[in-house]
């Protein structure tokens, strides 16, 4: 790689990191509120809101090569597209897992340094499998009626 790409490289990314902790705010934001909120409206506001985040986010680190960051948003993202797709409220327990995941997100984003390797630790893996089922059983996303 040439001095110039390097350089060109080093500011793409810092453009990135600072477009990431706007994205990371309103998510984090956005995902505190629904788990408070009543308002079926809102709600769809919200989720709207975090999956455009997600894809945002998604497609920035998709440019700049930070595949652990893309590839954990696309997870993150599909889970948001069943959400809305199926028109789903997630129950408290699923909202608290979701900032969980957005605690796992935000460590990757200081970490990551071009490799996909991060995906395999535990927490990690764990949260990616969770979302992926999720998105194969939406009907675990919602608040089971039966048991409070």
């Amino acid at each position: 790689m040439s001095i110039i790409d390097s350089e060109l490289r080093e500011r793409l990314l810092g453009a990135f990191r600072g477009e990431s902790i706007e994205r990371m705010r309103v998510l984090s934001s956005d995902l505190m509120k629904l788990e408070k909120e009543s308002d079926d409206k809102d709600k769809r506001m919200l989720i709207e809101s975090s999956y455009r985040e997600l894809h945002s986010l998604k497609g920035a680190a998709r440019a700049v090569g930070l595949g652990a960051v893309e590839k954990f948003c696309q997870s993150f993202e599909s889970f948001f597209s069943v959400v809305k797709k199926k028109q789903l409220t997630p129950s408290k327990s699923v909202c608290s897992q979701m900032l969980g995941w957005l605690d796992i997100l935000d460590k990757i984003l200081v970490q990551e340094d071009g490799t996909d390797g991060d995906l395999s630790t535990p927490p990690i893996a764990m949260a990616i499998s969770k979302m992926e089922e999720f998105a194969k059983f939406p009907n675990l996303i919602v608040e089971n009626k039966l048991y409070g």
